[in-house]
Order: structure tokens, then sequence, then C-alpha cells
């Protein structure tokens, strides 16, 4: 299964059930029902392109994406308190999509960099 929606599903079941349903209402489309699918614990079919990788290798690339944004953009947990929940849901859509229409902030600031990176750096904000 895709890291991503593995870790943003598991952001999202911590939640309350009203704010989960919230995010997912905002977050909309194809995303919303693959999570939806991941909650409901219904297998979600990886990328036919995607490469193999153990769920503890995707982890520890999301680990080490999160201690990147934290040591080197200053985006500690006290400055993501500032913007909630669903402003990183939508972010992490913008990238998983890459779609900047999702993107909560400022255009200029949404900056792809390829597939593979935009989803390391989706799962760090999911």
């Amino acid at each position: 299964m895709d890291p991503y929606w593995t870790e943003a599903a598991a952001r999202l079941a911590a939640l309350p059930e009203s704010q989960r349903e919230t995010a997912l209402r905002v977050m909309g489309g194809k995303q919303a029902e693959a999570l939806r699918q991941v909650l409901r614990q219904q297998p979600v079919t990886a990328h036919p392109a995607a490469a193999p990788m153990t769920a503890e290798q995707a982890t520890s690339i999301i680990q080490a994406e999160r201690q990147r944004q934290i040591a080197a953009e200053g985006y500690t947990a006290e400055h993501d308190d500032e913007h909630g929940v669903i402003a990183f849901l939508k972010a992490a859509t913008a990238y998983r999509t890459s779609n900047p229409t999702f993107w909560p902030w400022d255009a200029a600031s949404f900056k792809p960099k390829g597939q593979r990176r935009d989803l390391e750096r989706a799962g760090a904000l999911a």
C-alpha cells in the first residue's frame, strides 16, 4: 500500500469522528475515498509503477522528511499548531496530486519536486 495513504489514514483515525469527516469532506474526490477505504481497512491497490517498499522503509523516509522540515525550515510542532489539521491535509493533497489548487497557503510557496519527493513531503504533512 502507498505509504502516503497509510500515514494519512493513521493521522485521520486519531481525530474525533466529526473532525475526521470534516477533513474528508474538505479533501473530497478520489483522495477522500481512498482514505475512507483505508479507514475501513479495505485494501487500496498501490500504483503499479511504485517500487516495492516495506512499511518500515516508507515510515523511515517520511520521518526523515519531517525532521528535515523541522531542522531546515523551522516547521516545529508549535508552528504546525498555528495552522490546524485541515490546512495540512490540503497541503498533503496538493503534493500527492501535484495540484496547486489544494495548496492552502501562498501559491509561491508550493514547490513540487517530482513524484517520489512530493510523496515524501505529502506523507510528512499528513
